[in-house]
């Protein structure tokens, strides 16, 4: 154990919350080479060490030496780096730490600060905060879901409602991710929120399971937070929220917090504790990169209790073509900063950019694409990353391929790849789709092979990567590839993408220092012309994915937990009948909202909408059918929707929320009192409908169409699992 120090403790053992100061290990750390070459950012540290500082990094000098906490709000390619060494070579007797975002950037970094700043990641804070002792648990051998679930007491599949059964592997892989997720929060206990909900999984399923999952995290996290711990697989977000839980002081003067638009919950929360516990933070990023949302991170600068908001705007990365490209999107996104470029630097913006250095992709599957054609064109391919993305969605193909189910998080609700192509081609996931096309084309082996062929990306002639990797990075010519994100037309009128993909397409665009190709963002241009209109709409991305829980995705991708769309399971809605056209008449005037008419139908929202529009006789486009709120417009006016019917569960049952203060019942979530026995078909709205239009048969005309329809429906009603 290193001199001075305490042995670590969590909360809840022997030395309860008390936790004695830490001092971190100060070795390793280099002063400045102005010269070093070789390094993405070299041509910031030499302006650093060879020129004045600009008005506003002056300013941002000026206000640390005050003693002041501001945010520092820095674009692209501004010169954030030399203006931090600014002030850490400002306060030479003070001791300070530079929070780096990943290791790569802290090795890089400590070539570039003075002796009296200590370099680190939260992680590296964090091993040594905890005095190394989980350490030997990150050479442990991985251990398998299945033999996960075992450990956990997970013996048998869990049946809710009408699904088919979770598996026990599926129960485990939901509990390491919700230990994950509590992982990166600020919160104190595991919650029902930090149970993830898979696209395939739907509310209802999602809210009777979490109760169930959340005990199992528990159990696991018991075992994850101990040193001695041996039990499941470790990771270095374990040790961190050990660690953070005992509330440590860091014991510097200061705190330099960079990428602060990017972090997790419970690293902002450590930090805000040093501002209480008095050191002096300056947080430092750009609101506008912030682009992990998706996996948890928040933008810690909206919230940080600074004294002084400043910026840097001049950037030294590009000339004006690309800084004007850059402040499209900036307008895009609301944001009042401006980025200039360097006026000598001849950058140009450009469509048809025949030989990039470094081409960047929105998406994986589009990365291995790209990766097949430089290959083929006999050029030395790196990927940023070392493709273990790739490698781990080849080797999950493979085992599907093979009738095995498979780890991936992405893939453990199927059980083989015709599932998964199934889905697909049935649902609005055009990576998923892409991919699979790819890997049917190529086959697992094809891409791992071709993995194997990449080359570093130092030697590389041609770099790939996707732009979530490569923020941070910079190069000569950059072309973006065909998969960002593009708008819609909707009554002549433009929507753009949400916000999370405005600010991804900002950082790929700000990526080349010399010529860019924008690729298929050329749609920039259109929209700003459109603000002017008050045309321009953004696009709510009630599909894309968020930290806590995933939108419903529309009904025809939604699978039961075999992986199987109800459409596929159910042929005898393949086609709309007069008994369906009936129901759905029916179920539209009493006031049920398109979300759930396309659940009830197992129907996308448009298919919904242009059948109604036909029944109605109603010109499409001319009279919408469902308002903004998404309930139904009788003559102009919404109608009431009916309330919903009771949950049908058997084995799990959802419990009440009071031990989550954070918890929002989701609007689709149903709860029943479990003192009798349910009937397995009360309560579900499309059994429902059916016995419904059974009972009213008599209504409708005994015509050829007519019988056709009845004998689809028990047809349907027959290969029902649970009858």
């Amino acid at each position: 154990m290193p001199k001075g120090r305490e042995p670590f403790s969590l909360l809840g053992q022997t030395r309860g919350s008390e936790f004695a100061a830490i001092q971190p290990d100060l070795g390793g750390i280099l002063r400045i080479r102005p010269h070093s070459k070789g390094t993405p950012s070299s041509k910031e540290a030499k302006s650093a060490m060879k020129f004045p500082p600009t008005d506003e990094q002056q300013a941002a000098i000026d206000a640390f030496a005050s003693g002041a906490n501001f945010v520092l709000e820095a674009g692209a390619g501004t010169g954030k780096t030399s203006t931090l060494q600014f002030l850490a070579e400002s306060a030479p007797r003070r001791r300070g730490l530079y929070l780096a975002f990943n290791s790569a950037i802290a090795a890089e970094s400590r070539t570039k600060f003075p002796s009296n700043i200590t370099v680190k990641t939260t992680h590296a804070l964090a091993m040594a905060g905890t005095s190394f002792q989980f350490q030997p648990r990150l050479k442990n051998a991985k251990v398998p879901l299945k033999i996960a679930a075992a450990r956990l007491g997970i013996t048998s599949p869990v049946f809710v409602g009408l699904a088919n059964p979770i598996r026990e592997t599926t129960q485990a892989s939901l509990t390491m991710q919700a230990v994950r997720r509590f992982c990166s929060s600020d919160d104190e206990q595991i919650l029902k929120r930090h149970v993830p909900r898979p696209d395939a999984m739907t509310p209802v399923v999602h809210a009777a399971i979490a109760p169930t999952i959340v005990q199992y995290a528990k159990k696991a996290w018991a075992d994850l937070s101990d040193p001695n711990g041996s039990l499941y697989r470790f990771e270095h977000d374990h040790y961190l929220k050990a660690w953070a839980l005992s509330q440590p002081p860091w014991g510097y003067d200061f705190v330099l917090f960079d990428e602060a638009q990017d972090t997790n919950p419970v690293v902002s929360a450590m930090v805000t504790e040093q501002l209480r516990l008095g050191a002096q933070v300056v947080a430092v990023g750009d609101s506008a990169q912030s682009i992990y949302g998706w996996r948890g991170a928040v933008d810690a600068m909206e919230t940080f209790a600074a004294d002084s908001r400043l910026r840097l705007s001049k950037s030294f990365r590009f000339g004006p073509a690309i800084a004007e490209e850059a402040n499209k999107w900036l307008q895009l996104l609301g944001s009042d900063m401006r980025l200039s470029g360097l006026g000598n630097q001849k950058s140009k913006v450009v469509d048809d950019l025949v030989n990039p250095n470094v081409v960047l992709c929105r998406n994986n599957s589009t990365v291995i694409g790209e990766l097949f054609l430089g290959l083929e064109a006999g050029k030395k391919v790196g990927v940023i990353g070392d493709g273990r993305d790739l490698l781990a969605v080849a080797d999950a193909a493979a085992s599907l391929k093979a009738g095995r189910t498979t780890d991936h998080e992405e893939f453990s609700l199927f059980g083989t790849w015709g599932e998964v192509v199934e889905y697909a081609e049935s649902g609005d996931d055009p990576n998923l789709l892409m991919l699979t096309k790819i890997v049917d084309e190529h086959g697992p082996a094809a891409i791992k092979a071709a993995i194997s062929r990449a080359t570093d990306v130092k030697g590389a002639d041609l770099v790939l990567s996707t732009a979530h990797k490569a923020k941070g990075g910079e190069w000569d010519r950059v072309r973006l590839a065909g998969d960002f994100a593009k708008t819609k037309y909707v009554d002549g009128g433009m929507t753009i993408p949400p916000r999370e993909e405005l600010m991804l397409c900002y950082v790929a665009v700000t990526r080349a220092q010399d010529v860019l190709d924008r690729g298929v963002l050329g749609w920039v241009d259109d929209a700003i012309d459109q603000i002017g209109q008050g045309r321009l709409k953004i696009d709510s991305g009630r599909h894309h994915r968020t930290p806590i829980d995933n939108p419903d995705p529309p009904p025809s991708t939604q699978l039961q937990s075999d992986g199987l769309p109800y459409r596929t399971r159910h042929p005898a809605y393949s086609n709309w009948t007069a008994g369906a056209d009936a129901a759905l008449l029916r179920r539209f005037r009493a006031g049920v909202t398109l979300t759930r008419l396309t659940r009830e139908f197992v129907r996308t929202t448009d298919e919904v909408e242009s059948r109604l529009y036909e029944l109605l006789g109603r010109a499409r486009g001319s009279e919408a059918v469902f308002g903004s709120d998404d309930r139904p417009l009788l003559d102009g006016v919404p109608a009431n929707e009916p309330s919903a019917g009771p949950l049908t569960t058997t084995t799990v049952e959802p419990s009440a929320h009071q031990d989550d203060a954070y918890y929002e019942p989701d609007e689709h979530e149903h709860t029943a009192e479990y003192d009798e026995p349910i009937d397995p078909l009360e309560g579900d709205p499309e059994i429902a409908a059916i016995m419904e239009e059974l009972d009213d048969w008599e209504e409708i005309s005994e015509g050829e169409e007519d019988q056709a329809s009845i004998r689809a429906t028990f047809e349907y009603l027959m290969q029902r699992d649970d009858i």
